[in-house]
């Protein structure tokens, strides 16, 4: 033995130290290896710059005409153009959509404040916009999380944060739509419903005018893309609680609300230079039909697929 392996074992020797077994040589990596662990994906919001959304025609109908008019052409709607800058999600997990929007009247037949009840209109400058006047915005800021109540504004319409980031958005929006309606109707008939993606209230309304209250009822649809994709609405006259009750059987299927909503669909999508048309039903946003149709995926980056 040599005089450096005796040095070596006397001094294991008299440390009594067996912890050479403990020493785990598997876990020191290679010069050349290395660990990563950057946690989960960030999330992504569907739509991206470039994307151009499109509402064919959003507005309101009466059922009568002022003056004498011809049934059914008592409306005043709006073509919305959307073009999309950019999508960010900021420190409270809400995502803020940058757009360009161009509103374009496309009837008005009637006056503003004849679908002023309607909160659809709250949801676009219907005030500013007519047939010969168009309206435009260059970097508008829009929320992702207002819910369809009376005090929506232009820049909470028509985007919608549904799957995208945080989980409970649907969910808050949901409350803070019921907890509104049944504050203005205790008696108020609200759900909303993540798994249907709507909300839909029935409820009595005392500041529609007309000289008496109203039975509101509003749907309000979301398409797995972030947007509005359907919207029911209507008014007719609230007798009492007895023979208007807060349902869909108030309103029956030959009657004609006194003031309905305008909501042409299916909304378009228009991205790198194909037009996908886009089902509240499906939840697709499709190009094309039969073998060739292609559809777009939740996530931004990836190619356009075919439809399931």
């Amino acid at each position: 033995m040599t005089r450096r392996t005796t040095a070596l074992a006397v001094l294991f020797a008299a440390s009594g130290c067996q912890c050479i077994d403990d020493i785990n040589l598997g876990l020191i990596p290679d010069a050349g290896e290395q660990i990563n662990d950057a946690g989960p994906a960030p999330p992504k919001f569907p739509l991206k710059a470039g994307d151009q959304i499109e509402y064919p025609a959003l507005g309101g109908r009466t059922a009568t005409c002022p003056g004498g008019g011809t049934t059914g052409d008592c409306d005043r709607a709006i073509t919305a153009t959307f073009i999309v800058r950019d999508t960010e999600l900021d420190d409270g997990a809400r995502w803020r959509i940058t757009a360009d929007v161009v509103y374009q009247g496309s009837a008005d037949m009637i006056e503003v404040a004849a679908i002023a009840p309607l909160v659809l209109e709250n949801g676009a400058p219907f005030d500013a916009v007519s047939v010969a006047t168009p309206s435009s915005a260059d970097a508008a800021e829009f929320s992702t999380d207002a819910a369809p109540t009376d005090e929506l504004t232009e820049l909470g319409f028509p985007f919608f944060q549904f799957e995208s980031g945080d989980a409970h958005v649907f969910e808050e929006s949901g409350q803070a739509f019921c907890a509104r309606y049944l504050a203005l109707d205790a008696s108020a008939n609200c759900e909303f419903q993540a798994g249907d993606q709507k909300m839909e209230v029935y409820y009595k309304d005392d500041a529609a005018g007309g000289g008496g209250s109203s039975l509101h009822h509003l749907r309000a649809e979301y398409h797995n893309m972030g947007f509005v994709c359907g919207w029911d609405e209507g008014l007719i006259p609230f007798i009492d609680d007895a023979t208007t009750p807060r349902n869909q059987s108030s309103f029956g299927p030959a009657d004609t609300p006194a003031l309905a909503a305008i909501f042409a669909s299916p909304v378009r999508i228009l991205r790198d230079g194909t037009n996908y048309s886009c089902s509240c039903f499906s939840q697709q946003c499709k190009a094309g039909n039969g073998a060739d149709a292609t559809c777009l995926s939740t996530d931004p980056d990836a190619e356009p697929g075919p439809c399931e």
